[in-house]
């Protein structure tokens, strides 16, 4: 039955497809399917050539047809994000970051080199409808903001220290992860039986909740890229400007009257920070810039984060003796193409997890005991630092870094499942202990950072000024529970698609790496790669051409295989993991294993950073009054 309803379905689409050829043929402007099928192959990545064979089959329009519809779905979308910020009763904010391409040219002259193109990508978002300008208006008031300005200097050591509520917090969130990992990948717990599935239901039951924000799905509305960087203070002024008088048609007078949100990475935040210092002389409102509201993102506190852990856990080139090391467990794995000196995040994030399940799943062998007894067992004796100052007061090395290690990992994992659950009590938590880690590891930008925003929640910014903040930090594509994504990712996302095909890219910082130059999507070919395809063509397109790519394929009964992220198997490299772990006890204490220090060098090398040593780890193992870190 099923086949007889796909084959009636494909005969429905040939007819279509067969009248709409007819049509074309005697009346070339009735092309309305001629047209979506030549944006969706030049969305797709297909050549002039194949386009405009397609054309001479009455199936698409021309190519040159295509690029000039590119053109007017530009003009569109800027239009349709300028008439969303003027007339929508909701809250917005936009999102920027520089994105760069290199025109590598083969035949080098004088006036056809290989450069490099410096560009800013941008897209307006609106909030929940929950903040609309009725209950939320009195939010971006700039008089508010600034009669609380400066109330930082009431900051104290006491305000950033844990407390024992949030340690407390963070043991539960350690035990229901450490039970996630055992019903995903421990023996005897990872098949699906009667038993089991009640453990699931019941650990997805206990799932800690803090502060969770709607789910409520968020609109977009990408903007024509700005050919100017931002990677300085006057070419952050410039982009200020242009966003808002140029790309959404502003006037200054309208622009000034109340905050305008801006966010986006570190180096953005802090340009426009510095840009507020640079113009405060300026003799009008706009121009002084008080104005902007800057907000720093979560993603690149999690790319920050996870070089954190490898600054801290990695150990160092051919370190054979410390079992505990993430240097070790990739060799044994042989990830060779993880660069350790500027881990790739997915790389990165792929390995620490996979060395966080094995030594978990280590910890809970040989037998198994009743399962919250044994979650609240390895929580105590193999995640806290008081464990880990015990192990290395008492001359085991190697055990303490394993159990610093575990914290570490766990904490990362803890917010990244509260940033896809849209938690930001969660996101808080991990926060409150990230701003010493950070400090510690030698990541100072982002330690600061962190730091600057408990200053302004805590004492600068009004109540209601800063849920809306908040707000801005995630954003949902679906409107679906669990599938918040950070908003800087969003636009990372965006800077993918029009460099690379999307389930083939790495992200690190800014950077998009190991990407052959075949495998571009929305980015133009031969001469139309130009600055002027990506303003006029392609960077606002974003959203329609993903779109247009994903409903004809569906339409024609393609699935479409690719969008979600689906990880390879790993349970052979647990299973090597597993094995060192036990042949090298790790997990298990004894007295006098050292880690061997880095290799000295030479006074004419170069000196580099570690953060292996014992000294710094017991410096962040101080004793807690709980199960976790201060």
């Amino acid at each position: 039955m099923a086949s007889r309803v796909s084959h009636i379905q494909v005969s429905r689409t040939v007819c279509v497809v067969a009248i709409s050829m007819l049509l074309h043929g005697r009346n070339r402007a009735t092309d309305a399917l001629q047209l979506v099928i030549g944006i969706f192959l030049s969305s797709s990545g297909a050549s002039r050539r194949v386009v405009d064979t397609f054309n001479r089959m009455g199936l698409s329009v021309s190519y040159q047809t295509v690029q000039r519809s590119l053109k007017t779905l530009t003009k569109s979308a800027q239009e349709g994000a300028r008439s969303f910020v003027l007339q929508s009763q909701r809250l917005w904010g936009i999102v920027y970051d520089n994105i760069n391409f290199t025109l590598r040219k083969a035949s080098q002259r004088l006036d056809n080199m290989t450069e490099q193109l410096n560009a800013t990508t941008s897209a307006v978002f609106s909030l929940p409808s929950k903040f609309s300008r009725t209950s939320y208006g009195a939010a971006l008031s700039i008089v508010e903001r600034n009669r609380l300005a400066g109330r930082r200097s009431l900051l104290s050591l006491d305000d950033l220290r844990p407390t024992t509520e949030q340690q407390g917090q963070l043991v539960l969130a350690f035990k229901h992860h450490v039970r996630s990992i055992l019903l995903s990948s421990a023996p005897g717990l990872s098949k699906h039986n009667r038993f089991t599935k009640a453990l699931r239901k019941e650990t997805k039951k206990r799932a800690p909740r803090i502060r969770v924000l709607s789910s409520e799905k968020t609109e977009f509305f990408p903007l024509p890229a700005l050919a100017q960087e931002e990677a300085s203070v006057q070419g952050t002024i410039k982009v200020v400007t242009k966003l808002f008088k140029d790309a959404l048609k502003m006037v200054e007078g309208v622009i000034d009257f109340e905050l305008r949100l801006l966010v986006g990475d570190w180096l953005s935040i802090r340009n426009l920070r510095l840009m507020k210092d640079e113009v405060s002389y300026e003799l009008t409102a706009f121009a002084r810039m008080g104005w902007v509201q800057e907000v720093s993102m979560p993603f690149h506190f999690q790319l920050n984060a996870m070089y954190m852990i490898f600054r801290t856990h990695l150990g160092h080139p051919g370190d054979l003796e410390d079992p505990s090391s993430l240097e070790h467990h990739r060799k044994i794995l042989r990830r060779s193409k993880l660069d350790t000196k500027k881990p790739e995040y997915n790389r990165a994030k792929e390995l620490v997890d996979h060395s966080l399940t094995a030594r978990v799943v280590d910890c809970a062998r040989p037998s198994w005991e009743e399962f919250d007894s044994l979650v609240d067992k390895l929580v105590r004796e193999f995640t806290s630092t008081a464990a880990a100052h015990k192990a290395l007061l008492e001359g085991d090395e190697v055990l303490g870094h394993a159990i610093l290690f575990n914290c570490d990992a766990l904490m990362f994992r803890e917010f990244s499942e509260a940033v896809r659950g849209a938690d930001v009590g969660r996101m808080w938590l991990i926060y409150d202990f990230w701003v010493f880690m950070m400090r510690g590891a030698g990541c100072h930008n982002y330690g600061n950072e962190i730091l600057e925003m408990k200053a302004q929640f805590q004492y600068e910014l009004p109540p209601l000024l800063r849920e809306v903040v908040e707000r801005t930090w995630l954003v949902n594509r679906w409107g679906k529970k669990g599938r918040s994504i950070p908003t800087d990712l969003y636009l990372e996302h965006n800077n993918g698609f029009l460099k690379v095909r999307p389930r083939t890219y790495m992200i690190f910082t800014d950077e998009l790496t190991d990407i052959p130059r075949t495998q571009n999507m929305f980015a133009a070919m031969g001469s139309n790669a130009s600055m002027e395809h990506i303003v006029d063509k392609s960077s606002a397109c974003v959203e329609v051409l993903r779109g247009v790519a994903h409903d004809v394929a569906t339409f024609f009964g393609v699935n479409d295989y690719h969008r979600g992220h689906h990880e390879v198997n790993a349970q052979g490299d647990l299973k090597a993991l597993l094995v060192d772990l036990a042949a090298a006890r790790v997990h298990t204490f004894s007295s006098g294993r050292h880690v061997p220090p880095p290799p000295t060098r030479s006074s004419g090398q170069k000196q580099t950073q570690t953060k292996r040593t014992t000294s710094v780890l017991l410096t962040r193992s101080e004793p807690t009054t709980g199960e976790s870190r201060q």
